[in-house]
C-alpha cells in the first residue's frame, strides 16, 4: 500500500472543508454541520492544544504543562509546520506566549465541563514535566471536541480526586485578539502580519491509536507531577467516539483530528494504525527517525485518548 508523506497528507486534508457533508471520519469521529469554518473578524491567536496536558490557571496567567511520556510527539507551531520540542538536559522546557493588546480574564471551568483536580499545592511540574508554556488567561476557551462517557467511569478508586464531566474534552481552543504588535512563543513560533485568524498548535500526544496501556502511562507521568504522586488509575471503559462542533472562528475539522485519525481519514483506511516499526515519511516528520513508540491496537474501538486535566485550588 503506497504510503501517506506528511507534504500529501496535508494536501488530503486541505480539500476536506467543514461542509454539512462530511459526518464521520475514518475513527468515527461525529462532526457536527457547517456550512464553512467561521472567518474571524480582527486579529485573532487561536491555541489548539492536543493530546495530553495539566492546565493551570488564575487572573493573569493559563500554564500549560506536558507530562513526560515515552513516544508523544511534542511540538509547537502552524499548522502542517510545527516545530518538534527537544530537551537538551535535565531540566523541562518553558516558553512564555505573549498576545500585544491581550487583556487578560480567568477562564471558566467547572467539575461539570471539565476534568479538575483541586489540588494545586501538590501540584510540582518544574522536575518531572517535559516541557511548560505560560500565556495570559483568557476566558474564550472552546471545547471543540469532546468524548461522551454515559455512565461510565474515567477513573477508578476513590471519585473525589478528580470530577469525571459527562462529555470529556479532548481538545481545547483558547482564543484571543492582539493589536500593536504580533503573538510570539519564544523562538518557536511568531504570528505572520497578515490579518485574520493565527492557530498555534500544541502538540504533548501519540502518533499513533493509543491502548488503554499507554493511557495509563501517560497518566502515571501526570501522577509525577504531584507530591506525594497523585497515584490516579483508569478505568478500563470504552467512551464513544470524540463529538467535534467547532464554535470558533478561523479553525477547521482537519485541525483538530489525532495524527493517525488524520492518516486514516487521508488513506480512507477504516482500521489498523500506525506501525511502531515504520519509518515513513509521515511517521519520520512527526518523530524524527529515533524516534520510540508503542505498538497501537488494531482496531479504531479499542483507542482510548489522553486526556487534559485542569489542576486548580
Amino acid at each position: 500500500m503506497k504510503r501517506v508523506g506528511r507534504r500529501d497528507l496535508l494536501k488530503t486534508l486541505a480539500t476536506i472543508s467543514g461542509a454539512a457533508a462530511i459526518t464521520n471520519t475514518a475513527r468515527g469521529r461525529t462532526l457536527k454541520p457547517a456550512s464553512a469554518p467561521a472567518q474571524c473578524s480582527g486579529n485573532v491567536l487561536n491555541v489548539i492544544l492536543h493530546g495530553m496536558f495539566a492546565i493551570t490557571a488564575d487572573d493573569q496567567n493559563i500554564t500549560l504543562v506536558m507530562p513526560k511520556v515515552a513516544g508523544h510527539y511534542y511540538a509547537a507551531g502552524a499548522f502542517g509546520i510545527e516545530k518538534p520540542l527537544r530537551s537538551n538536559g535535565t531540566d523541562p522546557l518553558a516558553y512564555k506566549l505573549s498576545v500585544p493588546g491581550w487583556k487578560p480574564a480567568r477562564p471558566v471551568v467547572s467539575d461539570s465541563t471539565d476534568i479538575v483536580i483541586h489540588d494545586r499545592s501538590n501540584f510540582h511540574f518544574d522536575a518531572e514535566a517535559f516541557c511548560s508554556i505560560a500565556m495570559p488567561a483568557t476566558s474564550e476557551v472552546f471545547r471543540v471536541s469532546v468524548t461522551k462517557r454515559g455512565n461510565r467511569h474515567i477513573f477508578a478508586g476513590p471519585a473525589s480526586i478528580a470530577s469525571e464531566p459527562d462529555a470529556i474534552p479532548v481538545v481545547y481552543v483558547f482564543q484571543y485578539t492582539y493589536a500593536g504588535g504580533l503573538p510570539l512563543l519564544g523562538d518557536l513560533w511568531a504570528a505572520d502580519s497578515t490579518g485574520g485568524a493565527h492557530n498555534l498548535h500544541l502538540w504533548a500526544a501519540p502518533p499513533f491509536f493509543a491502548d488503554h496501556a499507554h493511557s495509563q502511562e501517560a497518566l502515571d507521568a501526570f501522577n509525577n507531577l504531584f507530591a506525594p504522586n497523585l497515584g490516579l488509575k483508569l478505568t478500563h471503559e470504552q467512551f464513544e467516539p470524540p463529538v467535534t462542533n467547532i464554535q470558533c472562528c478561523g479553525v477547521t475539522y482537519p485541525e483538530v483530528w489525532s495524527i493517525p485519525e488524520a492518516r486514516l481519514q487521508a488513506t480512507q483506511r477504516q482500521s489498523a494504525a500506525l506501525s511502531p516499526v515504520s519509518m515513513s515519511p509521515f511517521r519520520s516528520n512527526f518523530l524524527g527517525s529515533a524516534a520510540k513508540t508503542q505498538a497501537a491496537p488494531m482496531f479504531v474501538s479499542h483507542v482510548r485518548d489522553c486526556f487534559h486535566v485542569w489542576v486548580l485550588n
